[in-house]
This record gives structure tokens, C-alpha cells and sequence, in this order.
């Protein structure tokens, strides 16, 4: 899949999860003005900011974090339904992408052999530093 379907698509994900969150603080809020929903409005609210946070989320830090958005989806189907829904389309949305999305320490692994690669081809490294450094870069 190309990467910028992939980032697309998160990115996607990402919007949807923000927006689930500030309808599950709006609906926690709401909540809060009855006693009943008291216990429902602090799962919104907090539900709520852990979503809004996730935004700001490197793309794997993000993946990592599916689910915890499908938990607090299920959540807010009960508390508050649109932001459920909203909550497990960014789920399934994620998931489907989940796959495609490349560790940052793998995308730095595989630059660094590649500058040393050009460091060997210009000469500036030797053939055994380069060795070292493509096997620490593909174990």
C-alpha cells in the first residue's frame, strides 16, 4: 500500500478519535448535571482528553493505541452513541492500515545503512566499519 494512503488514512483515523473524544466530553459534561450519570461523566471526560491527546501521536505511538480506542468506543456507544461510533470507525479505520505502518526505528536503521553505504562508496569508511553497521541495521 503507498505511504501516502497509509498516512492518509491514519491521519483519518486520528481526526475521528479527536472528534469522538470532544463529543464524549460534551456528553460527560451533560451527565455530570445528573447523579445517576455521575460515574459515566468522569469515563466520558477522561475518555475523552486520552482521545484529543492522541492526535498529537507519532503514526506508531498511534497504532499502538487501537485498543484503547476500541475499549473506550464500546464505552461511549453506552455513554454516549455518536461518540462510540466515531470512537470504532477510527479503530476499524487504523486497523486497517495497522499493517502498512513502518517502526520509526526501522525507517532510521535502514537510513543509516544507506548513509553508510555512501560513506563506503566515497571512501570515507572502511569495508569492516560498513559491515558492522549493516548487520546492527538488519539484525
Amino acid at each position: 500500500m503507498d505511504r501516502q494512503i497509509v498516512r492518509k488514512e491514519i491521519d483519518n483515523a486520528k481526526t475521528l478519535a479527536m472528534a469522538a473524544g470532544v463529543v464524549a466530553i460534551i456528553a460527560g459534561i451533560i451527565w455530570s448535571f445528573t447523579m445517576v450519570g455521575l460515574l459515566w461523566s468522569w469515563l466520558d471526560i477522561i475518555g475523552g482528553i486520552l482521545l484529543i491527546r492522541s492526535k498529537g501521536f507519532s503514526d506508531e505511538k498511534f497504532a499502538t493505541k487501537s485498543n484503547g480506542i476500541l475499549i473506550f468506543g464500546l464505552i461511549f456507544l453506552v455513554t454516549s452513541l455518536l461518540g462510540g461510533i466515531l470512537a470504532i470507525l477510527a479503530y476499524f479505520k487504523l486497523n486497517s492500515v495497522k499493517n502498512y505502518i513502518q517502526p520509526e526505528n526501522q525507517q532510521t536503521d535502514f537510513m543509516s545503512l544507506e548513509k553508510a553505504f555512501e560513506l563506503k562508496e566515497k571512501g570515507i569508511i572502511s569495508e569492516e566499519e560498513f559491515e558492522k553497521v549493516k548487520s546492527k541495521s538488519l539484525a
